[in-house]
């Protein structure tokens, strides 16, 4: 069987604002990957991808809960 070679990277950053412009916070989520694989219909084209994406923003998620500045802006 044919083995194919599939690499990416998703690089995503979220910058939080206020509605006057004023920057609250950036924070950016990165993933990559390089994996062999062989072809079936189970993971399409798009699908490493896609999982990339879904990891550095579930990065920016993790960031955001933890950032004790943003709790503090958003509750006045």
């Amino acid at each position: 069987m044919k083995t194919h070679v599939s690499s990416g990277e998703a690089d995503f950053t979220l910058f939080i604002l206020r509605r006057s412009g004023e920057l609250v916070g950036t924070y950016r989520g990165v993933s990559s990957f390089k994996e062999s694989f062989n072809p079936t219909g189970e993971m399409p084209p798009g699908t490493r991808l896609n999982r990339a994406l879904s990891e550095a923003v579930q990065q920016i998620q993790d960031k955001i809960l933890r950032d004790a500045h943003l709790r503090s802006v958003a509750s006045r």
